[in-house]
């Protein structure tokens, strides 16, 4: 991620020589090139572009389509350009899709667009698990590449639905630094990858989970600066418990609860539980050195991780959690942020997507990565969420010609999305626009270097996720209760998962 400062300033320079770039940019070159253009005012500022290594072939105008989905008609931010027949949204981002779209047209003569359905049901057998399941046998096959929701892309690989991404030539096996691949290891089974993550779309670096603390909260209250932990491998859950009851939270409506009217430590909501046991190093489904998944929910650690997470999410003096306010608000999420926004509240825990809603915000605030376990903890996880964030992958179906097509396609947009739209989206919206200061763009590096999921997670395996969710209620100690109720049934669908990838 340091990358991209160079990046963004080589952006400035492109500005005045885009137009003059000759013919040899636009070839196939080996992973990535670096060059220099004397004639863009730059002071030297080195140049830094990624370049797919695919034919240097034309298509002759062919279209190129890509299946993707939405919760409403209302979303304002198309992720691959919009469906073609409507404006780009002119902002910072959409216009950095627009350029990919162009440079990757011209490069292979082609036309890219997007067809975009509603769909709600991001969890489950809705529109777009409907579209591409059915889209091989119903005759349907108009698209070549899809987005689905993760929970979506887990149960159309599993259900045959999906090419394996790493037979394909001209995706190198997703190995180009434009695939994330710390995502891609954790989708993978025997090998084989059937959806992928990366620079090739900006949604699920918006679904990262991140918190937010509020700066001059922590200074009044003279809370030890979190910046320095986390660099320290200090920021730990302990760490967090002894900040949430400090003796901030009051309530100040005086009816004898803390809610959403009152000053409370921390703002959360559910997904909390999911995307701290994930960032402890917690996983439902873990792999063996064969690629095999087996069940790893239950262990004496996850124990350990799942016992001190309950303690703080279950301090109601101390938390409160958006879905307790379902029956008041339709948006909870948003009645629960607005006690950060406020001021009222001193950590505020979610994803990168809370930075654009908060930016407003009065009182300056900080990013952090969500905390390890404990200082013998060599990483800090960051989880994307299943429901939010989504993936690529092609419908199976097409001949070994056109997944050809689709593949240096697919390379071509994914190297050019690093050059054009992760520097615009990252540095830009978040780091420069949206941030305060110089920690916090440190903290969205750590944050996005270990993006990823728990296979377990997104296959919702026995509906363990549910049953992680159930724990914030529950009584201490039924964490292995509840692990045995629903084992049998977890290892009988990881026996048919791995039947699925075995085929």
């Amino acid at each position: 991620m340091k990358r991209y400062l160079a990046m963004f300033l080589a952006l400035l320079m492109l500005v005045f020589c885009f137009a003059a770039c000759d013919n040899e940019k636009q070839e196939s070159k080996p992973e990535q090139t670096t060059s220099t253009d004397a004639s863009a005012d730059t002071s030297g500022e080195e140049e830094m572009r990624y370049t797919a290594n695919v034919p240097d072939v034309k298509y002759d105008g062919e279209e190129f389509v890509i299946l993707t989905s939405y919760v409403s008609e209302s979303v304002k931010r198309p992720e691959f350009g919009g469906t073609g027949d409507e404006e780009i949204v002119e902002d910072v981002v959409n216009t950095a899709i627009k350029t990919r779209n162009e440079i990757v047209e011209e490069k292979l003569d082609i036309d890219i667009l997007e067809l975009k359905i509603v769909d709600t049901n991001r969890a489950g057998a809705g529109a777009t698990y409907a579209k591409i399941s059915t889209a091989l046998s119903g005759g349907a096959l108009d698209f070549h590449m899809a987005s689905p929701s993760l929970f979506n892309s887990a149960t159309l690989a599993q259900g045959g639905y999906l090419e394996d991404l790493m037979q394909l030539e001209y995706l190198h096996e997703l190995s180009e630094s434009w695939w994330h691949k710390y995502f891609t290891d954790g989708v993978s089974l025997f090998g084989r990858v059937y959806y992928a993550s990366g620079d090739i779309s900006f949604y699920n670096l918006n679904t990262t989970t991140a918190m937010l603390f509020n700066k001059e909260l922590f200074d009044e209250y003279q809370i030890e600066a979190p910046y320095q932990l986390v660099k320290d491998k200090k920021w730990t859950l302990d760490k967090l418990r002894e900040i949430q009851t400090i003796g901030f939270s009051s309530d100040l409506d005086a009816n004898g609860v803390i809610d959403y009217n009152d000053r409370v430590a921390i703002t959360a909501s559910n997904d909390m539980m999911w995307a701290q046991f994930f960032s402890c190093g917690g996983r439902i489904i873990s792999k063996d050195g064969e690629g095999e998944p087996y069940l790893s929910i239950w262990s004496e650690s996850n124990d350990n991780y799942i016992t001190k997470i309950v303690e703080l999410m279950q301090d109601k003096q101390n938390i409160i959690l958006a879905d307790d306010y379902f029956s008041v608000s339709q948006s909870p999420s948003t009645l629960v942020g607005d006690v950060f926004r406020s001021g009222r509240s001193l950590i505020h825990v979610g994803s990168i997507a809370m930075i654009d809603t908060t930016s407003e915000m009065s009182q300056e605030f900080g990013v952090l990565p969500y905390p390890l376990y404990d200082e013998n903890q060599e990483d800090y996880y960051s989880f994307l969420s299943p429901w939010v964030g989504v993936a690529v992958c092609i419908p199976f179906g097409y001949d070994d010609e056109t997944l050809e097509y689709i593949s240096i396609v697919m390379e071509t947009m994914g190297a050019e999305g690093k050059n054009e739209i992760i520097p615009q989206f990252y540095e830009v919206v978040l780091k420069r626009q949206k941030t305060r200061d110089d920690e916090s763009q440190e903290m969205l590096d750590i944050i996005s270097s270990t993006a990823g999921c728990d296979f377990g997670q997104i296959a919702n395996v026995a509906e363990y996720p549910a049953m992680l969710h159930q724990l914030i209620k529950a009584e201490a100690g039924t964490f292995f209760s509840k692990y045995e109720a629903l084992k049998s049934r977890a290892e009988n669908e990881i026996q048919n998962i791995i039947n699925a990838y075995s085929k």
